[in-house]
């Protein structure tokens, strides 16, 4: 598939967007959300930091991915993500 601008809503975003709970939906979910707006140009991304956990039971790790003009922009994009989950976490 070269575009995600057409990609139908998962179950798991249907879901998330009904509950608004996170943990209603998967990492692949919010990706492809994510490709989906991106490729329909609702939304222009100039940053992107990826934050995850690999699912592991003897040895959780964290990884990451970013596509940034450089890693100053890239960590404020992440400090500021962070206030905001914490912001609009808070209902």
């Amino acid at each position: 598939m070269d575009s995600f601008a057409n990609a139908p809503k998962s179950l798991g975003e249907v879901r998330s967007d009904r509950s608004k709970d996170s943990a209603d939906w998967t990492p692949r979910d919010v990706l492809i959300a994510m490709l989906r707006e991106i490729d329909s140009g609702t939304l222009e991304v100039s940053t992107l930091v990826c934050v995850f956990k690999i699912k592991s039971s003897d040895d959780p790790r964290v990884g990451f991915r970013m596509a940034s003009p450089d890693m100053f922009e890239a960590m404020g994009t992440l400090e500021l993500g962070k206030d905001r989950m914490l912001f609009e976490s808070r209902g």
